[in-house]
């Protein structure tokens, strides 16, 4: 309750772990990357810097169940390790974003100005771009 009021307090307080993105990001992302959702449970505990025995606690299953799924997405996304997963999962909320018509609301509101940094930055890359496009 205490850590709740306090980051009510202060709404400049970076968020992190899965509270990054909003359910509906989560949802978009999961249909986007074609996961299951146990892939997306597992992806989110992740983002949540969950362990594997925590992860297994958190979901009712064993720890090697767990272990199974990570190895499938890793495998699923091209990725070899939870970094890499992490940075997959952002790349691929970045495409939702700057595809037109947006999948999701874009997070800068100089986008439809053509100002936006991030559409820059993510512009320029060939694989957005033939997203955008």
């Amino acid at each position: 309750m205490r850590k709740q009021r306090q980051q009510e307090s202060n709404p400049n307080k970076l968020v992190s772990g899965p509270a990054v993105f909003s359910d509906a990001a989560w949802s978009a992302l999961g249909k986007s990357l074609r996961l299951t959702r146990r892939e997306l449970q597992i992806v989110r505990s992740v983002f949540n810097d969950r362990k594997e025995m925590a992860i297994a606690s958190d979901l009712g299953i064993s720890a090697h169940t767990v272990h199974t799924h990570v190895q499938r997405l890793h495998h699923k996304l091209e990725v070899v390790d939870r970094v890499s997963l992490v940075m997959r999962v952002l790349d691929e909320f970045f495409k939702l974003i700057l595809v037109s018509p947006a999948v999701l609301p874009p997070i800068c509101p100089r986008r439809e100005a053509g100002q936006c940094p991030v559409l820059r930055r993510w512009g320029s890359d060939p694989r957005t771009r033939r997203a955008i496009s």
